[in-house]
């Protein structure tokens, strides 16, 4: 990953989320950014306490699939009382 990239993602953070890293914003926001060696990262969003996040950037994101494409969305389709019987 670029210098100018990781000063981006940086300066977004912390300028349109006024978040400094590790840090705990509220009961609800918390963000943590990690470089690593294979230049990816990784931004952990824990948006509520009932829900997880996890958003990566990776090197070649044409080689993954769309989330889409692996399974329904909830919130755009939710279980019927049939399918969560059967389930």
């Amino acid at each position: 990953m670029s210098e100018r990239l990781r000063s981006f993602i940086d300066g977004f953070l912390q300028v349109c989320c006024k978040v400094i890293r590790g840090m705990v914003i509220s009961s609800q926001f918390f963000v943590e950014l990690s470089f690593a060696k294979k230049r990816r990262f990784a931004i952990d969003l824990e948006l509520s306490l009932r829900r997880f996040s996890k958003v990566r950037f990776l090197v070649k994101p044409v080689s993954v699939r769309p989330i889409l494409e692996i399974g329904h969305d909830e919130l755009l389709e939710p279980m019927t009382v049939v399918d969560l019987l059967k389930a």
